[in-house]
């Protein structure tokens, strides 16, 4: 990074901290696409937990999950909270990396195709570029590697070398992604100050549902 790598330490529930620190395959009922995402620009790590009852306000458990699979998170986040350290990664925003006019496509790349994480990745990409299949069983994916299998790293490369093909310019990917952006931005018109309270307060907790969007 230009500027020196960012450092944080944040006190978050253990749901929180699984979701945006899982690995693609010990944890993959929680490796999403904001997982990839995050792990992209950040390194985390587990510093320390400590007892929930030590922090105030006092815990308020939620009604029971109906989901078994999210039964263990939610009774861990009953029970304990997670200091984590957050850093920068040396390599990002780089000039042989993600640079930031990379960001925009790099998000799309990863939404897309991380949608389901049994996407198979050859065939997904030759859906934007028919035919360039060769270029990524030469650096070691058969038709067979999925995008759910993949480390962020990994998904980065794969990103990068997607976009170095002579026929990235012309694919359908650069006006799909834009008209994905432009259906969203009317959703991130936030026009007053009392909507930035409520829409921090609403994404104050975590909603275990949020897990369960599409089965992978």
């Amino acid at each position: 990074m230009v500027y020196g790598r960012p450092e944080f330490y944040f006190l978050l529930s253990p749901s929180v901290f699984k979701r945006y620190s899982s690995k693609p395959i010990i944890d993959k009922k929680y490796y999403k696409t904001q997982t990839i995402l995050f792990q992209t620009i950040f390194d985390v790590e587990l510093i320390k937990t400590y007892p929930r009852k030590a922090f105030y306000p006092p815990h308020i458990s939620k009604s029971a999950c109906k989901n078994v699979r999210f039964k263990e998170l939610k009774e861990a986040d009953d029970k304990y909270m997670v200091l984590a350290k957050v850093v920068g990664r040396r390599d990002i925003l780089n000039h042989e990396g993600l640079t930031e006019d990379l960001l925009k496509p790099y998000w799309y790349f990863v939404k897309h195709h991380t949608l389901s994480r049994k996407n198979f990745v050859i065939p997904m990409l030759e859906q934007w570029i028919p035919g360039c299949g060769p270029h990524f069983i030469a650096q070691g994916y058969t038709i067979f590697t999925q995008f759910g299998d993949l480390t962020p790293p990994q998904i980065l490369r794969l990103f990068l070398k997607f976009i170095s093909l002579p026929e990235y310019n012309d694919s359908p990917f650069i006006n799909s992604m834009e008209s994905r952006i432009a259906k969203l931005l009317p959703s991130l018109q936030i026009t007053s100050e009392d909507s930035i309270i409520e829409q921090s307060e609403s994404n104050s907790s975590i909603d275990f549902e949020e897990f369960n969007d599409k089965e992978n």
